[in-house]
């Protein structure tokens, strides 16, 4: 598992130079999700459902019957979100965004999700706890946690028969 992160992960970094020439332009929403400009990839929601809790993300793929190639973009450490903007910096800079549609613009889908407590998944939870009466707290998060959720994504995403 960890030779296949590593590959993973030098393969963003390698494909982070790809330019998306429409990266700009506001994108347009239909029934099938949210359609770039560069009508040749889509972006749809899509959840993973854990024992505790449902992971909300954000799948970018090649408009394409053929089956694509698909990479998993876990957001980095602190509050940063799907699309790589964290509460802390000032702006969004949309960097993981950015990575999926120049993915999607050269025919490798992608998934990018909320970890625990962050974003929507965080906003599920919250509501969660509060239905159920509980407190959420952050110390009883671990990085195993997070390695199990990425874990999780990965077998999801290999089991779906859209992806090579």
């Amino acid at each position: 598992m960890k030779t296949n992160l590593a590959i993973i992960f030098v393969t963003m970094i390698a494909l982070a130079g790809f330019g998306v020439s429409n990266a700009q332009t506001p994108p347009k929403n239909t029934s099938q999700g949210t359609i770039s400009a560069d009508t040749r990839f889509v972006a749809e929601p899509i959840t993973l459902e854990t024992p505790t809790a449902t992971l909300y993300g954000t799948l970018q793929r090649p408009r394409s019957p053929a089956r694509v190639p698909v990479v998993l973009i876990i957001s980095g450490s602190g509050p940063t979100d799907r699309d790589g903007n964290s509460p802390l910096l000032p702006g969004a800079n949309n960097s993981l965004k950015l990575l999926a549609e120049a993915l999607a613009a050269h025919g490798i889908a992608s998934v990018r999700y909320d970890k625990r407590g962050i974003g929507e998944t965080g906003k599920a939870m919250q509501l969660a706890a509060e239905k159920s009466k509980s407190v959420l707290r952050e110390e009883d998060l671990s990085f195993e946690t997070y390695i199990d959720d990425a874990v999780q994504w990965g077998k999801q995403l290999r089991s779906d028969r859209r992806f090579s």
